[in-house]
């Protein structure tokens, strides 16, 4: 009346299996080529919150890390995403002009880094 299937429980078909899976996986056939770029205001004021988007492309995205270049920094998880966008927040205490930098990490390819700079006014 009902067909029933088992598994075996023997190691060498447990064994086999994972060969089989291992030998269809290929990095490369996911993703894009791991890319980072920051867009930001050219000029900020003291204590105004300044926004930079972010645009991300990669094959399993970690995350990013944000040095925003006086000493703070803050990052955004991509959990595995291939695509990954959107803005982050900063307010500067200080005038002058600083290097924020973006560092995106990947699973299969490595990190990447963009930088843009922005002018703190009074």
């Amino acid at each position: 009346m009902y067909n029933i299937h088992r598994l075996s429980t023997r190691p060498r078909s447990v064994l086999l299996l994972g060969v089989a899976v291992a030998a269809c996986w290929d990095d490369s056939e996911i993703g894009t080529p791991l890319s980072i770029e920051l867009i930001a205001p050219e000029a900020g004021r003291v204590s105004e919150e300044l926004a930079v988007r972010y645009e991300v492309t990669g094959r399993q995205l970690v995350g990013i890390i944000f040095d925003w270049g006086d000493g703070a920094s803050d990052s955004v998880p991509a959990r595995g995403a291939q695509t990954a966008s959107g803005s982050v927040h900063h307010t500067y205490a200080a005038t002058g002009t600083f290097t924020v930098k973006g560092r995106a990490e990947d699973v299969v390819e490595g990190f990447a880094e963009a930088q843009v700079e922005v002018e703190v006014l009074p």
